[in-house]
C-alpha cells in the first residue's frame, strides 16, 4: 500500500514539475507578447476613443466621434484608393516576376546560385537606404534615369519629375517596392519548385505535352500553397505600407500617393491628434484581417481543389 501511495505522489510531482518547465518556457514569451503586442493593441482601442493629443493631457473619451469623422474625411478615401492601387499593382507585377524569375532560375544553369542571391539582396536592404537610393535615381536634375534617358535622346522622358508628377508618383513608388521583394517572393516559390517532383514531368514528356502545358497543368497547380503566401504577404506588406512612401514622397504630392500608413503617422503625429490617429489605425487593423481573411479562404480552398 505504502509503495503505490509513493508511486502516485511521485506521478503527482512529476506533472508538478512538466507544468513548472512548460511554465518556464511559456511565460517569457506570453509577457514579451503581451508587452509589446497585446498591451498596445488593447491600449490603442482606447485612445481611439479619446481626443488625447499625445502629450500630458489625461485623455478624454469622446466615444465613436473618430470613427464617425473618419467616415466623412476625403483623405481617408484617397488613402483608400492608393492603397489599393498599389496592392492590385504590386502583388500582380511582382508575383508575375517572382514566378518566371523563380522558373528560370529553377533551371541548370551556370550561376544560378549567385543570380539567386543578387535578386533576393534587396529585401535584405533597410528601407532607408533603399529609399535614398531611388531617390536619387528619380532626381529630375541628376538622377540616374534623367541622365540614362537624356544620354538616349529621349528628352520626353528625362524631363519626367517620376516623384514629382501625380501622374507618374504612385507607380513609381510600385517600381521600387516590386524591385524590393521580387527576389523575396522567388525564393518562396522556388523552395515550392523544388517540391514538385520530377517524375511528373516526366511522365508528361512520355506523353507529348509541351512547355506551356507542363506549366499549366503541373507548376501551377502543384505551387499553390507557394501562391497563398507570397499574395497573403504582399497584401499585408502593401496595405500597412510606410517606409518607401514616406522616405520617397511623404504622401506627396498633393496627397497623391498618400497612403494609410502615411496618414496615420501626420494626424497623429503632425498634427497632434493621436486619438483620430489610433482610430485610424484600429480600421487599417481590421481592414487587414478582414481582407487578410479573406484571401486566405480563398487561396486555401484553390489548395485543396489542386491538392
Amino acid at each position: 500500500m505504502t509503495y503505490f501511495m509513493w508511486k502516485e505522489q511521485d506521478r503527482v510531482s512529476e506533472k508538478k514539475r512538466d507544468l513548472y518547465r512548460f511554465a518556464m518556457f511559456v511565460l517569457p514569451a506570453l509577457g514579451i507578447y503581451g508587452l509589446f503586442y497585446a498591451y498596445p493593441i488593447l491600449s490603442g482601442f482606447y485612445y481611439s476613443l479619446t481626443d488625447w493629443n499625445g502629450f500630458g493631457d489625461v485623455p478624454r473619451f469622446s466615444g465613436l466621434s473618430n470613427f464617425i469623422e473618419l467616415y466623412h474625411d476625403e483623405l481617408i478615401r484617397i488613402a483608400f484608393k492608393n492603397n489599393l492601387i498599389l496592392s492590385v499593382v504590386v502583388i500582380v507585377v511582382q508575383n508575375a516576376l517572382a514566378l518566371g524569375l523563380a522558373v528560370l532560375l529553377h533551371q541548370k544553369i551556370r550561376g544560378r546560385t549567385l543570380f539567386r542571391a543578387t535578386l533576393f539582396v534587396p529585401a535584405l536592404l533597410s528601407s532607408a537606404v533603399i529609399g535614398y537610393i531611388w531617390e536619387y535615381i528619380y532626381s529630375p536634375l541628376q538622377g540616374v534615369l534623367h541622365t540614362t534617358f537624356g544620354a538616349l535622346g529621349l528628352e520626353t522622358l528625362a524631363d519626367v519629375n517620376w516623384l514629382g508628377d501625380p501622374a507618374y508618383a504612385l507607380f513609381s513608388i510600385c517600381a521600387v517596392i516590386i524591385w524590393q521583394f521580387t527576389g523575396y517572393s522567388m525564393v518562396i516559390y522556388i523552395a515550392g519548385l523544388q517540391t514538385i517532383p520530377v517524375d511528373l514531368y516526366e511522365a508528361a514528356d512520355i506523353d507529348g505535352a509541351g512547355t506551356l502545358q507542363k506549366f499549366r497543368k503541373i507548376t501551377i497547380p502543384l505551387l499553390a500553397s507557394a501562391f497563398t503566401i507570397n499574395m497573403m504577404i504582399s497584401l499585408i506588406g502593401c496595405l500597412k505600407m510606410f517606409d518607401q512612401v514616406y522616405l520617397l514622397t511623404q504622401g506627396g504630392p498633393a496627397h497623391q500617393t498618400e497612403v494609410f500608413g502615411t496618414l496615420i503617422y501626420s494626424i497623429a503625429f503632425k498634427t497632434q491628434r493621436l486619438g483620430y490617429g489610433t482610430a485610424l489605425a484600429m480600421v487599417l487593423t481590421v481592414l487587414i484581417l478582414i481582407v487578410s481573411y479573406v484571401q486566405y479562404r480563398i487561396l486555401s480552398k484553390r489548395e485543396v481543389e489542386y491538392g
